[in-house]
């Protein structure tokens, strides 16, 4: 790659065509020893001259022999430099700074404390805040860990918000903050956030079994992995039993966790999400009975033949297979199912 010399990058004298004085692209060298731009000597040549331009010897061959050390160097330092540009190049325009973050953070907490539930879940600026937080933790893992110390009190709010929501699009900005600070929660604020949320989980206040529900079966891949993960980040960091919740008890959650991995052309965050969880749900033997009642087995077992399958998710798979051996219905099935085509 061609590096301009623009007025804050020193280029190498030797980097340049003695023709041109570009930074070369194909370095040549001519009998003489003098190195030059393939296209730059080439013209010289084309046009009749049998000099070396830089010495004016009379040239007693025309080869021209490529300098692949010269070419390696030039592409070392090329590299080097696009990457201290990339390291020194300021923030995208919407980039926030951990105080803009912060503060963010202080008026999400009020607009959804203050604002009636008929402006809170229509509000454009919400929404807004919501996707810049979570691209803001996205940008890097510092990110992540000052949201969730400084968000980490507003968790048991949204997820309370989460079960009056009825628009798809927010609530996969919902779910996708919520992931963030649950993921970067401190030990103790885990401990004290999973207390504040244990009596909303059990007992399906705010009606959040059915928002779940509603993201698994009509939202978009995207937002189906961010809730299958936001059950399962509940029930592994929170500490969280919805193994024996309402959740758990509805048939139709196994159905689209595993739903999740048949339609999502084994997209890896996908599965490991729905995995995870599955795996979590069935420690019951009951919930084991659903799981396979939902067609579990077959799911598992195609998933198992995919030669694309990764060594982490194919143990995964092989661990839910090896739970349902633990029941009369799950040895039958194993026994007598066929691979499922993906649907």
């Amino acid at each position: 790659m061609v590096i301009k010399d623009d007025l804050y990058i020193s280029v190498p004298s030797y980097f340049r065509c003695p023709i041109s004085l570009d930074v070369m692209k194909s370095p040549v060298s001519l009998c003489t020893g003098v190195t030059y731009d393939r296209s730059s000597i080439q013209r010289w040549l084309d046009g009749g001259n049998n000099t070396c331009p830089a010495t004016m010897q009379v040239l007693h061959s025309k080869e021209l022999i490529p300098n692949h050390t010269l070419q390696r160097l030039i592409k070392i330092w090329s590299d080097s430099v696009l990457t201290r540009q990339s390291d020194s190049s300021p923030p995208p325009p919407d980039s926030l700074s951990s105080d803009q973050a912060r503060e963010l953070v202080r008026l999400l907490e009020n607009d959804l404390r203050d604002l009636k539930e008929s402006s809170v879940f229509g509000s454009s600026v919400v929404v807004s805040n919501l996707s810049r937080l979570v691209l803001f933790a996205g940008e890097a893992e510092e990110n992540g860990r000052s949201l969730g110390a400084d968000g980490g009190r507003i968790l048991p709010l949204l997820v309370a918000c989460i079960g009056k929501v009825k628009d798809l699009g927010f609530l996969e900005k919902i779910v996708l903050f919520c992931n963030v600070l649950i993921k970067n929660l401190g030990k103790d604020d885990a401990e004290e956030h999973a207390n504040a949320l244990k009596s909303m989980v059990g007992t399906g206040n705010c009606d959040l079994k059915a928002a779940i529900m509603m993201g698994l079966k009509q939202g978009k891949l995207e937002l189906r992995i961010a809730v299958a993960r936001f059950l399962e980040l509940m029930a592994a960091r929170l500490c969280l039993e919805l193994h024996s919740s309402p959740i758990s008890e509805d048939d139709e959650i196994y159905s689209e966790l595993l739903r999740l991995i048949t339609t999502s052309d084994l997209n890896p965050d996908a599965m490991d999400a729905s995995l995870s969880f599955l795996t979590r749900l069935v420690v019951l033997k009951r919930n084991r009975v659903k799981m396979i009642r939902a067609g579990g087995v077959k799911v598992l077992t195609a998933a198992l033949s995919q030669a694309e399958l990764s060594a982490p998710l194919s143990e995964k798979v092989l661990k839910l297979l090896e739970m349902s051996s633990g029941c009369k219905e799950g040895r039958n099935e194993i026994c007598t199912s066929e691979p499922a085509s993906g649907r």
